[in-house]
């Protein structure tokens, strides 16, 4: 699900983004996945042996947004189109630099 996650994330996603990806403790099929796409897509990967809560993911992520605005989307989330929409409604366009 991860995996499929992250590519709806790039595929369903109309405007420029930042991400951020934190691998916590996936299996090593996951994990190689992840990288691949990392790779292609040149996001920032943090990869930690131990799983992690979701709140703990959250916080090392955020130490590395360099950006005003930040969208938090689990792994097991599988973004629709037009889901990106609630953009508009909450950062002044001008300023619209990450999810």
């Amino acid at each position: 699900m991860a995996v499929r996650a992250l590519d709806l994330l790039y595929e369903r996603t109309d405007f420029p983004f930042s991400l951020v990806y934190v691998d916590a403790g996936s299996p090593r099929q996951v994990r190689r996945a992840i990288a691949k796409r990392q790779a292609a897509k040149r996001f920032r990967l943090i990869r930690v042996e131990d799983h992690l809560a979701p709140n703990e993911s959250r916080n090392l992520a955020l130490a590395h947004v360099e950006t005003p605005y930040v969208v938090f989307i689990d792994n097991d989330v599988l973004v629709q189109l037009g889901a990106t929409a609630a953009r508009d409604l909450t950062a002044p366009r001008a300023e619209r630099r990450a999810i």
